[in-house]
């Protein structure tokens, strides 16, 4: 008797738990898509929502010493940004919307230099870096190069070179310690600061301030014009002066921070001697760029005694080796690094040279309240040449200066102290273009440096705000957790939360 096999049907799947499947389904493909659109969302959000800024000083962050100057701006600011091909960089976007939103006074305008080369040029001839700041209001302007955000020093920097002090040095005199004292730089540790708002809101503070400070150089001497080179180097320290013809005045300016006088072939008249000798009792600063001639400017010997100097006839010759350049009269000068510009200076490598120098003199007694330094001084066995080719012998000290630094203390009527300074360089061919040549630039920095050192620059308060450390990691992007912040949600926490809810459904149905 033969048997018929009924082959197994297939198990019938319940309306149920279709459904059930179905569902499963709609709320996997539902997250799926919940992922991609937070993934969009994240990359769509600016910058300040999804950069958290962890450094200790807060990077990113406006002082409320910042935001109480911003709330009481007047005047209405541009920030121009410049972003190469629109990109814009993460820390200072941030910092950018912080000033945005502190001040209702300030607009920051992206400009791409690579669309618009020629944007630059109505502010400055210099090549700016990118991420550079042009700040503007209908005052005046100023310029924040991207490279001057930041500033070095380092422990053989501070230890060695200034006294235990920190130092501040641009990436470019960073640069030139580092191949200047080598392996010495590198045994000790480096340290990079962002001082982007001590810059920004100074710069801020300077284009709005409703007047400045003012240098001057003086003109109808026959003084030789100022070259280009030594404008631009004296822009970069702010102090790049104007014009000023005191022959016809009653007074100086009253905005006058400094006051020039490059290489005049003729003496000042005795009444623009009066006017500077007010000037600098009044605590005026006062360069000087004089040539052998000046030995004979009577007026002009009436403003120097003041602080007790004088310009000595004839020109120097230094007979050591190493002390000039090819002929004996091309003085190489011993530089006074106590002097805190000048130190920085010579630390960097940089030397003077002095050629066709008179002496001047700096006695053992000075006049009451005035201090006084050489700046540039010969060895002991230099000599002074006289017009008929005397040799002269020096005068004390043994040193010979053709440079000199001084300071005349007065009280003013008020008792207020004013100092009235003066810096003295002895030789107007210094000053030439191929004397900053043989000096590798370094004559125009040493005039520069020293002009912006006795100059009543206008100071801004917000200067001294400190910088942030950046060696330690500043700012976390949170894109870049993305996978583990949603790893964490779809994978751990929704199964979970669905798991329990099972759970305790099916808990409550079986109690039933």
């Amino acid at each position: 008797m033969s048997h018929q096999i009924t082959p197994n049907k297939p198990p019938r799947v319940s309306k149920r738990a279709a459904k059930v499947g179905g569902v499963t389904v709609l709320i996997t493909a539902a997250l799926l898509c919940l992922l991609v659109v937070f993934n969009l969302i994240l990359f769509l959000l600016p910058a300040e929502w999804t950069m958290f800024d962890t450094s200790d000083s807060g990077i990113t962050d406006i002082s409320e010493k910042s935001k109480a100057f911003l709330k009481d701006m007047e005047t209405d600011v541009t920030i121009f940004w410049l972003c190469e091909n629109g990109e814009m960089n993460d820390t200072l976007g941030l910092l950018m919307t912080g000033y945005e939103k502190a001040g209702d006074r300030v607009d920051v305008v992206m400009v791409d230099p690579i669309n618009n080369p020629s944007f630059t040029a109505k502010y400055t001839d210099a090549e700016l870096s990118n991420y550079s700041l042009i700040i503007e209001s209908e005052l005046r302007h100023t310029v924040v190069d991207a490279d001057d955000l930041y500033y070095y020093t380092n422990d053989f920097v501070d230890q060695e070179l200034n006294g235990g002090n920190t130092y501040k040095l641009s990436k470019d005199e960073f640069t030139e310690l580092y191949s200047a004292y080598g392996s010495y730089m590198s045994q000790y540790a480096s340290y990079e600061f962002f001082q982007g708002e001590a810059l920004i809101t100074s710069a801020l503070d300077y284009v709005t301030a409703p007047s400045l400070p003012h240098t001057y150089v003086l003109t109808g001497h026959g003084d030789t014009k100022l070259s280009d080179i030594m404008m631009a180097a004296l822009g970069v320290y702010q102090v790049a002066p104007d014009e000023l013809n005191l022959q016809a005045a009653t007074a100086v300016p009253e905005d006058a921070s400094c006051i020039i006088l490059h290489d005049p072939q003729s003496d000042i008249s005795p009444d623009e001697a009066e006017l500077l000798k007010a000037y600098v009792k009044g605590g005026g600063s006062l360069v000087l760029v004089t040539n052998p001639s000046a030995a004979s400017f009577e007026n002009l010997a009436s403003v120097t005694a003041l602080f007790g100097l004088t310009a000595e006839e004839g020109m120097v010759v230094e007979p050591t080796e190493n002390y000039y350049n090819k002929e004996k009269h091309n003085l190489i000068p011993l530089v006074n690094t106590n002097l805190p510009p000048l130190s920085s200076l010579y630390g960097m490598g940089y030397f003077f040279y002095s050629p066709v120098s008179h002496g001047i003199s700096i006695p053992s007694t000075l006049p009451t309240g005035v201090s006084a330094a050489p700046l540039l001084a010969t060895t002991d066995k230099a000599y002074r040449l006289s017009t008929d080719g005397e040799q002269t012998k020096l005068c004390d000290p043994k040193t010979h200066t053709v440079g000199a630094f001084a300071i005349l203390s007065g009280a003013s009527a008020d008792g207020t102290v004013k100092d009235g300074k003066l810096i003295w360089f002895a030789s107007s061919k210094a000053f030439t273009q191929d004397a900053a040549a043989t000096s590798s630039g370094g004559n125009y920095y040493y005039f520069a440096t020293l002009t912006r050192y006795v100059t009543d620059m206008y100071a801004s308060p917000y200067a001294n705000i400190e910088g942030v450390n950046t060696t330690t990691p500043v700012l976390e992007n949170m894109t870049v957790n993305t996978a583990l912040v949603l790893g964490v949600i779809f994978v751990i926490a929704i199964p979970m939360t669905l798991l329990i809810s099972g759970l305790v459904i099916w808990l409550k149905r079986r109690n039933r």
